[in-house]
């Protein structure tokens, strides 16, 4: 098939358009999912507070037993009954190391959740905004987790965070 001038304008305007349906927009502006159970949430949310509020003690409440967290912290695999401190102590070195100052951290509706019996998998947009060295930085991604049932209540059994766009200014 030969590409007339014509044919090249028509590709260019669709790909155009389809280009400009992949732009990131804020995580936490997107709607849409169905609600979910909020004790879901509810330990997630637990951890959020213990981070923002420097309260490592608090951590337990919301973790299973035994937890796996990946991250982009070095040394990014954190494993076992305190895989949450050892994340901790790992987030507070890097952002000691790179003069890193939280200012929010944060998430919308879930994007996906799913139950089955005493398990769940939730991914939640969500934002991250801080200072390096006083300079503006903002994170968007996908933070999901693998939740399992503890006790009768819903405890992080693994966590993954996923960057999907960040901006420094």
């Amino acid at each position: 098939m030969r590409l007339t001038v014509r044919r090249f304008r028509a590709l260019a305007f669709v790909a155009c358009i389809a280009s400009s349906l992949c732009i990131p927009r804020p995580l936490l502006a997107q709607t849409g999912a169905p609600p979910v159970d909020p004790t879901l949430i509810a330990p997630i949310d637990t951890f959020i507070s213990a981070v923002l509020s420097n309260s490592p003690k608090q951590m337990p409440a919301a973790f299973a037993s035994s937890s796996t967290i990946l991250d982009d912290v070095p040394p990014n695999v954190f494993s076992g009954p305190d895989a949450y401190l050892q994340w901790y102590d790992a987030f507070l070195a890097t952002n000691a190391k790179q003069k890193i100052t939280v200012v929010f951290l944060g998430h919308g509706s879930p994007h996906y959740a799913h139950v089955a019996g005493d398990r769940a998998y939730v991914v939640l947009p969500t934002d991250f905004t801080y200072t390096i060295a006083g300079k503006p930085y903002a994170e968007s991604g996908a933070w999901t987790f693998g939740l399992v049932k503890q006790g009768g209540d819903w405890k992080i059994a693994s966590w993954a965070w996923s960057l999907l766009t960040d901006t420094g200014e």
